[in-house]
């Protein structure tokens, strides 16, 4: 199975309903803005066309990078029983 990188865009306004779902801070630092009016976000999903599902691309860095944790948590333990 492969999956294929998709690009999404919603235009959302910031004082409707689905205004929650979005973060509409910009900058970062010692200054952070908030925006206004209609925002185009655009963001990158996983699409697996056998099983037309979508997954944003954080959920799977997160899965690895548990995985990662969860193995390397895993040799260490078994390292430390086979001395």
């Amino acid at each position: 199975m492969l999956l294929e990188v998709v690009r999404k865009e919603q235009i959302v306004h910031s004082a409707s309903e689905e205004a929650k779902d979005f973060d509409f801070t910009l900058g970062g630092g010692d200054v952070t803005s908030i925006m206004y009016g209609n925002i185009r976000f655009r963001w990158d999903v996983f699409y697996c066309s056998k099983c037309n599902i979508e997954m944003p691309v954080g959920i799977i860095v997160r899965y690895n990078r548990e995985r990662r944790k969860s193995i390397k948590k895993a040799r260490r333990k078994q390292k430390m029983l086979s001395r």
